[in-house]
């Protein structure tokens, strides 16, 4: 059994392909083109091409165009207010919502963010959970994990002396057991849960146990890893390391807000 049922869909998908090919072309030689271009993408999978084209075909390949386009548009991670009404009309004609955005384009949100700040356009956060104080605006929040490193310790010792058998399975020794408990190592565990708000003055972080504040004039240091970032702070010893999802946004952000 072939791959597909007949000629007609072979036919049907070639057609789609080429279609997509030469659009996609079109849109690398001029990102900015995309929301023109979204109503030719529309007509690459409108009712001609899809009246042979298995469903699964379709969406493989309104997937790898949605993909594509966005690596295309996000290629410098900054987009303009003009660029990005134009890249949204573009999605929304593609059949990307904001429910399914996460599912088509795997990121695209987060780097919609970094985009908007390398414009110098920070977010705003209309209902924060943070209570703000007078004048203070709210970029950003996100659940955030504040973890910290502990030791892994084990306990080695050993005894000395002799020893006789009792009876059967059952053994007495004379001597003493003596050890002593010897770090082997480290482990980064979840020390608290809660929000990472960031402001146009600070950084707070609101969990359960917990409330850590980063003032921007104390701020020395902001390390980022692939799933957490670090901050570091004049008025505190120890490095504080949060675990979140979107780090590269809130990074973009917070080195934005603490130079402004």
């Amino acid at each position: 059994m072939g791959l597909f049922n007949s000629k007609e869909e072979r036919a049907a998908t070639d057609a789609a392909e080429a279609a997509y090919g030469s659009l996609v072309d079109a849109l690398g030689r001029d990102p900015s083109r995309l929301d023109s271009l979204a109503d030719d993408l529309q007509h690459a999978f409108d009712a001609r091409h899809r009246e042979h084209l298995p469903h699964k075909e379709a969406e493989r390949i309104r997937r790898s165009l949605i993909g594509r386009a966005v690596e295309i548009v996000l290629a410098d991670d900054q987009l303009t207010s003009a660029e990005e009404v134009s890249f949204l009309s573009a999605l929304e004609k593609l059949g990307v919502t904001n429910d399914t955005i996460d599912a088509l384009a795997p990121g695209a949100r987060e780097r919609l963010v970094v985009a908007r700040v390398n414009d110098h356009r920070l977010p705003v956060v209309d209902d924060p959970h943070l209570l703000a104080r007078p004048g203070e605006v709210v970029h950003l929040e996100t659940n955030a994990r504040l973890m910290k490193t502990v030791a892994v310790r084990e306990f080695q010792g050993g005894s000395r002396g002799m020893s006789f058998r009792i009876m059967k399975g059952v053994s007495y020794r004379v001597g003493a057991f003596r050890g002593r408990t010897v770090t082997v190592g480290s482990d980064v565990v979840i020390a608290d849960q809660g929000v990472l708000s960031v402001t146009d003055r600070r950084v707070v972080f609101s969990g359960s146990s917990k409330t850590l504040e980063f003032l921007y004039n104390k701020l020395v240091a902001a390390d980022l890893y692939t799933d957490a970032i670090q901050l570091s702070v004049t008025n505190r010893q120890t490095p504080s390391l949060f675990q979140l999802d979107p780090v590269h946004a809130v990074a973009a952000v917070i080195n934005a807000a603490a130079q402004a």
